[in-house]
């Protein structure tokens, strides 16, 4: 390996990590503030992701992941991302499926995001669930991993995407593991496809969006 070949994969190991810290760095915020659990608190926590999503945006676009000026999402955009958003419920229900065999009812990551999110308020848990997560790990699961490292191979990157996007949620047994990592593959497939992060950002929007539904109706049910 000559000196250029070293630096370019030392930057790219670097990038990944930073990536991967500000992932981190949303919930943490959000346990911070789950321990003083006041307005202001939670206020201030608001203003950081926010800060964070920002930033993570800016460092997209500096490693040419994304291009902001030139996102543009039309209508035809959103009739394609419920096609696929189909597929991605399909794997969910093969992942449930799975879980059954295995006598489990949902997954570690599900039932630990629930008990994490379940008295954070809701303008945190849809900027965390909706907004940051979406940004977040599309930007270094299908822009980093596929655009960046994978570029000439993203046919294998997608499926080394979905393996780390399924380990990264933290599975506990192969229904927990189908479900996430079938959920990378579809993302990093839907991407090789458009080569549009905006686009499996969105994609990824919608299936979060429904996993918001519950606490939107605790929520409602509460006031």
């Amino acid at each position: 390996m000559n000196i250029h070949n070293f630096f370019s994969a030392f930057s790219k190991i670097v990038l990944a990590i930073l990536f991967f810290a500000i992932i981190k760095s949303v919930s943490l915020l959000i346990s911070l503030a789950n321990k003083y659990h006041n307005i202001a608190a939670y206020i201030i926590v608001g203003a950081l992701i926010l800060i964070l999503i920002i930033f993570d945006l800016f460092l997209a676009s500096k490693v040419k992941i994304l291009d902001l000026k030139k996102v543009r999402i039309s209508f035809s955009d959103f009739k394609n991302c419920i096609s696929w958003l189909l597929v991605i419920l399909a794997v969910k229900v093969v992942g449930g499926l799975i879980l059954l065999i295995e006598k489990e009812t949902t997954t570690y990551n599900q039932k630990g995001l629930e008990d994490f999110l379940m008295y954070t308020p809701i303008f945190i848990v849809i900027l965390f669930t909706a907004i940051s997560a979406p940004i977040m790990e599309e930007i270094l699961f299908r822009g980093f991993i596929l655009k960046v490292c994978f570029v000439n191979h993203m046919l294998f990157g997608t499926m080394i995407s979905g393996i780390l996007f399924g380990l990264a949620h933290h599975p506990t047994n192969l229904g927990s593991f189908f479900t996430y990592a079938g959920m990378g593959v579809v993302l990093g497939i839907y991407y090789k496809k458009y080569q549009r992060i905006e686009l499996s950002i969105l994609l990824h929007f919608f299936n979060n969006l429904i996993g918001l539904v519950p606490y939107v109706y605790v929520f409602l049910l509460s006031n």
